[in-house]
C-alpha cells in the first residue's frame, strides 16, 4: 500500500477530492451494488469460500471503475493496491480536505450570489447546486423519529424552516424585473417550495419573452402619448371657445389662434413635429397689411353711409 501524503492540497486543485466528486463514484457504485466494495460493508470471503472467486471479480471491475476515473498522476500510485477499500481509503486521506474552507467558500458565494445575465433556469439550477453541497457537507441533525409517527414534529418544522430559508434567499438574487412576481409569491400562505415558485417565475419569464418588444413598445407609446396629451392640453381651445378662424394673434397677426398658443412668441410645443427648431420669424409685411386690412375695414365702417341719405332726401 502506497504512504499517504501530508500535502495539503488547494480546494481548486484538480487532485482535490471534493464532495461532489465522492458523491458521484458513491452513487455510480450503488447503482451497480458495488458501494460495499468501497465503504468496508463487502467484506472479502475466506479463502475456502466459493465466493472468493465472484468477490475477487467485482473488486477488480471496482479497481478498474477507480483508475478510470483518476488522473494519469494519481493512478501510478494505487495501481499496485490490491483492494479498492484500500484505493478508495488512500485517496480519501491524501485529497479529502476539511470542510471548513469550502463550508466557507458556500456561504460567501450564496451571500452574493444574485441573477445578474443568467437566465432564471441558470440561476435556479445553479442556486440548487450550491444548496445541495451546502447540506451535503454540513447536514442539518434532525429527529430520530420517524416522520409519519413522529410525535414532537421537531422533522417536520425543520423541513419547512429549510424551504423557507431556500425560498427567500433564491427570491432574494432575482433581478428587478421579477419584482411583481415575486411580490405574489411572498403573499401566498403558505409560501410554496422551490419547485413551485420556480414553476411561477418561469411563466412569467416566457410571457415576457413571448410578448418581447411589443411590452416595451406599448410602454413607450403610452409614456409618449402622455406627454404630448399633456402637452396638448394647454394648446387645445376649449368648448365655449371661439373658433380657431376667428382668432387673430395680436402678436404675430396671423389668424387661427391667440397670443398664448403662437409659435413665433412661445416656441413650437413638444407634440409639434418642429419641435426643437428656431422659433418661427414674424413677417413684416404681413403684419402691417393685416393691421392695415383691419384699420381700413374699421374706417370704412365708422363713416356715414352718404348714398343713403342722398336717397332719403330725394
Amino acid at each position: 500500500m502506497a504512504s499517504s501524503s501530508s500535502t495539503v492540497i488547494d480546494i481548486n486543485h484538480p487532485y482535490f477530492l471534493n464532495s461532489s466528486a465522492s458523491r458521484s463514484v458513491k452513487i455510480a457504485l450503488s447503482a451497480r451494488l458495488k458501494l460495499g466494495f468501497i465503504d468496508g460493508s463487502q467484506t472479502q470471503p475466506n479463502d475456502n469460500s466459493a465466493l472468493l472467486p465472484l468477490w475477487k471479480r467485482s473488486n477488480d471491475l471496482v479497481i478498474s471503475w477507480l483508475l478510470n476515473y483518476v488522473s494519469n498522476d494519481i493512478r501510478k500510485s494505487i495501481v499496485f493496491m490490491q483492494t479498492a477499500k484500500q484505493i478508495w481509503d488512500d485517496l480519501a486521506i491524501r485529497y479529502a480536505q476539511n470542510n471548513v474552507p469550502r463550508l466557507f467558500n458556500l456561504h460567501k458565494e450564496l451571500a452574493s450570489l444574485t441573477q445578474g445575465s443568467r437566465s432564471i433556469t441558470a440561476y435556479f439550477t445553479h442556486f440548487l447546486g450550491l444548496m445541495d453541497e451546502l447540506e451535503a457537507l454540513a447536514p442539518i441533525h434532525r429527529c430520530v423519529c420517524d416522520v409519519t409517527t413522529c410525535a414532537c414534529g421537531v422533522t417536520l418544522k425543520l423541513i419547512q424552516y429549510e424551504q423557507q430559508m431556500k425560498l427567500r434567499q433564491f427570491l432574494m438574487g432575482l433581478n428587478d424585473q421579477f419584482t411583481a412576481s415575486r411580490g405574489q409569491i411572498m403573499l401566498i400562505s403558505p409560501l410554496p417550495d422551490m419547485s413551485q415558485a420556480y414553476a411561477m417565475l418561469l411563466q412569467d419569464d416566457n410571457q415576457r419573452n413571448s410578448s418581447g418588444g411589443s411590452l416595451s413598445f406599448s410602454h413607450d407609446s403610452v409614456a409618449m402619448n402622455t406627454r404630448v396629451s399633456s402637452a396638448k392640453k394647454s394648446f387645445v381651445t376649449k368648448k365655449d371657445d371661439k373658433k380657431a378662424s376667428d382668432v387673430v394673434c395680436d402678436y404675430c397677426s396671423m389668424s387661427g389662434h391667440s397670443r398664448e398658443k403662437c409659435f413665433a412668441l412661445h416656441g413650437y410645443p413638444e407634440w409639434y413635429r418642429l419641435f426643437g427648431h428656431p422659433k418661427p420669424k414674424i413677417k413684416h409685411n404681413v403684419k402691417k397689411s393685416a393691421t392695415a386690412n383691419v384699420q381700413s375695414v374699421t374706417q370704412t365702417l365708422q363713416q356715414p353711409d352718404v348714398s343713403s341719405d342722398k336717397s332719403v332726401n330725394s
